[in-house]
């Protein structure tokens, strides 16, 4: 009986931990949306250097004093 149970409470770890993986990488690429606009390399929290190729017609929407240099 025990085992059963800890062998559930582990799966549904897996699958929370799962849930949080995307949060995270959604909260990063707004935060560098918002604040790195012209910055390419996204590092996550995971460590990882990811690029983004970010649309010039989203640039265009932006006002200039917003983009960072």
């Amino acid at each position: 009986m025990e085992q059963t149970v800890k062998i559930k409470q582990r799966l549904f770890d897996f699958l929370w931990n799962l849930l949080q993986i995307p949060y995270f990488c959604i909260c990063e690429l707004m935060y560098y949306l918002i604040y790195g606009i012209n910055r390419h390399h996204i590092v996550t929290s995971s460590g990882l250097v990811r690029e983004y190729l970010l649309d010039t017609s989203f640039h265009a929407q932006i006002p200039p004093e917003l983009i960072i240099k």
